[in-house]
């Protein structure tokens, strides 16, 4: 397939299965992915500063190339409808200023290999599975983004949190431990907090218990914070 450009809305009642070439949505107003099938490309590049919705899965096997940034605090420069899911292949990258919001899925046909790093939602926001004793890796991991909105998990919310929640799952898999590194920007940081102070914060869904995790590294300048030792697989946000 040779490039696709496209300025408008984009509607896909047939198949898209684009091996290789690029899809580029470079619109001046605002985008939409619909129709009742999924798209399926090898690159997919959005430069368009009012963003691109999508309403339809999409598939990404090469670069997801997020060039132009967030339209909004609460919105990605892609933002997938609900329960749309934005599967990204097995050597898929992401580059790029922008977001992804709702639901990003990776499901390697390999599996997935220790001590790689794997992107989602931004091209500073991997994971990273590390080898501890009697772990069985995930099928498939996924991450859903919520920007705009603070935590509010009840009592033990941190107080004065940024703007953004990753709640991470996985399908498969036991005692999975990963390293997290998560993007954010300088927005939704609530003023008069110190950036280099930046903490992360998990909420464990299951069980409930709501604590601090802190830092293994922060990186004010690309603005990104990392931690060790998650235990992804227990429905931890």
């Amino acid at each position: 397939m040779d490039d696709l450009d496209i300025a408008g809305d984009f509607t896909n009642n047939g198949n898209l299965d684009a091996g290789t070439g690029t899809v580029a949505f470079g619109g001046t107003s605002a985008q939409t992915i619909g129709g009742s099938s999924s798209n399926i490309v090898q690159n997919l590049t959005i430069n368009n500063t009012a963003g691109v919705s999508a309403d339809a899965d999409i598939t990404v096997n090469g670069i997801l190339n997020l060039q132009s940034g967030n339209p909004s605090l609460s919105s990605g420069t892609l933002a997938m409808g609900s329960g749309k899911i934005l599967s990204m292949g097995d050597i898929a990258t992401t580059t790029g200023a922008g977001d992804v919001t709702g639901i990003i899925r990776r499901t390697p046909s390999g599996g997935f290999a220790l001590n790689t790093e794997y992107s989602f939602v931004n091209a500073n926001t991997i994971i990273l599975f590390t080898s501890v004793p009697a772990q069985t890796l995930p099928s498939s991991a996924s991450v859903k983004v919520t920007l705009g909105t603070a935590p509010s998990w009840g009592v033990g919310t941190p107080a004065n949190a940024i703007s953004r929640v990753l709640d991470i799952s996985q399908s498969g898999g036991t005692g999975t431990k990963a390293l997290l590194r998560s993007h954010y920007r300088d927005e939704e940081i609530p003023s008069g907090v110190n950036e280099s102070l930046l903490s992360m914060w998990i909420y464990k869904s299951s069980i409930p218990l709501i604590y601090e995790k802190g830092k293994s590294a922060i990186n004010i300048i690309d603005n990104n914070i990392t931690v060790q030792d998650v235990d992804y697989g227990t429905g931890s946000k």
